[in-house]
């Protein structure tokens, strides 16, 4: 089986609440410089907010 299809099974099954937690691990930042994220996907503040669902002044403070 490919790695690909067996991620997408994975994350299908953590979607599902299915996966048992001691098989995978989620890594979350302490922090997250969403200016540096926007800037090197060349995105405005308006297109960032609107792809990822955030309100523009969400985004702004």
């Amino acid at each position: 089986m490919s790695r690909i299809v067996q991620g997408a099974r994975e994350a299908l099954a953590m979607a599902k609440d299915e996966a048992n937690p001691n098989d995978y691990a989620v890594n979350i930042p302490e922090t997250i410089d969403v200016w540096r994220i926007r800037k090197k996907l060349g995105m405005t503040q308006a297109a960032f907010a609107g792809i990822f669902g955030f309100r523009l002044a969400t985004l702004r403070h």
